[in-house]
C-alpha cells in the first residue's frame, strides 16, 4: 500500500482535517487495470458533484487527473485500487464552521485488487436483508461522502452472517436504496429496476456505466423506490461497483430462510462482457 498526502508520499494528516473531526468530505475508489485508472473521467464528474454538495473549493482538476495517472503507473499488478479521499481541509479551530477553510487535502491509497472478487464474479454472491435502515436525506444523497457509519453497521452483520457476502439495504421508509457497497439491480422480463436514489443511497459509477447500457439496449429501464417485496418474482438479481465491476446473485437470505433464489443470468452475461471492456 502506498499513501500520498497532497501528491507528497506519507501516511498521516493532521487530527485537525475535518475528514478526521467530521467526516467533512468525499472519495472514489478507481479501478487500476495495467496501469490505467479505468472510467477516470466519470471518477473525476463523481468527485466534482460531491464538492459542489457539501460546497467545498473546487480542485485544479487537470493536476488531480494528472496525479492520478502517475500514481497508477507505480502499480505492477495487472488491477489494482486508487482510492481518493478529498477533505474540506484542516480547521483553524474547534466547532463546525468551515470559514477559513478553502485549501481541500486530496488523500491517495494505491493498494492491492481484492483478490477474492474474481471468485466472485464467476461463482456468484448470497445476500441479505440489513437491519440496519439508513437514513433518509436528500441533501447527501447519491455523492459519497465521508460519512460511512451506517455503512460499518452492515458491514458488521455480513461478516456475522457466515452465508453472506453483500447486504441489501433498506431506508427507513422500508425502501430498497443498494447494497452495503455496491449499487443493485433486478430484472423481470426485458424490465430492469433499480432504486431512484432519490432518497438516500450512492451513486456508484459503474451504475451510471450500466444505466447507460441499458438504455441503448432492448431492455427498459425502471427507476423504483419499491419495498423489499418486489424482489420476490425477479428472474435475476445484479449488484455493480467500479471494482466488482458486476455480480450476479444466487440467493437471498431473510431471516435464516431463503428468501429468493435466481433463475437466470442473462443480464449478467450481458453487462459482464461490456462491463469488463470498459476503459
Amino acid at each position: 500500500m502506498k499513501i500520498f498526502v497532497n501528491n507528497i508520499k506519507r501516511n498521516n494528516i493532521s487530527v485537525l482535517d475535518r475528514a478526521v473531526q467530521f467526516g467533512d468530505g468525499c472519495f472514489t475508489t478507481i479501478l487500476i487495470k495495467r496501469g490505467t485508472p479505468i472510467l477516470l473521467d466519470e471518477h473525476i464528474l463523481r468527485l466534482k458533484n460531491g464538492l459542489k454538495k457539501l460546497f467545498i473549493p473546487e480542485l485544479d482538476w487537470k493536476k488531480l487527473k494528472y496525479d492520478i495517472k502517475k500514481i497508477a503507473f507505480i502499480s505492477k499488478n495487472t488491477f489494482s485500487v486508487i482510492k481518493i479521499i478529498i477533505s474540506r481541509g484542516t480547521s483553524s479551530g474547534r466547532g463546525y464552521s468551515v470559514i477559513g477553510c478553502k485549501s481541500p487535502n486530496v488523500i491517495s491509497i494505491l493498494s492491492e485488487y481484492p483478490s477474492w472478487y474474481s471468485k466472485k464474479r464467476h461463482f456468484g454472491i448470497n445476500l441479505i436483508f440489513s437491519k440496519t435502515l439508513i437514513c433518509v436525506s436528500k441533501h447527501l444523497s447519491q455523492i459519497k461522502h465521508l460519512n460511512r457509519l451506517e455503512q460499518i453497521l452492515i458491514k458488521r452483520e455480513i461478516e456475522l452472517y457466515s452465508k453472506a457476502d453483500e447486504a441489501i439495504v433498506l431506508d427507513n421508509e422500508k425502501r430498497i436504496i443498494s447494497c452495503c457497497s455496491s449499487n443493485i439491480f433486478w430484472r423481470k422480463s426485458n424490465i430492469i429496476y433499480t432504486p431512484s436514489l432519490f432518497y438516500a443511497g450512492v451513486s456508484g459509477v459503474m451504475r451510471k456505466m450500466v444505466i447507460d447500457f441499458i438504455q441503448k439496449s432492448e431492455y427498459k429501464i425502471k427507476f423504483v423506490s419499491h419495498k423489499k417485496d418486489s424482489l420476490n418474482n425477479a428472474e435475476e438479481i445484479v449488484v455493480t461497483n467500479s471494482l466488482m465491476p458486476v455480480f450476479f446473485v444466487k440467493k437471498v437470505f431473510n431471516k435464516n430462510k431463503v428468501f429468493w433464489t435466481y433463475k437466470s443470468k442473462s443480464l449478467f452475461y450481458t453487462l459482464s462482457s461490456y462491463c469488463l471492456d470498459l476503459k
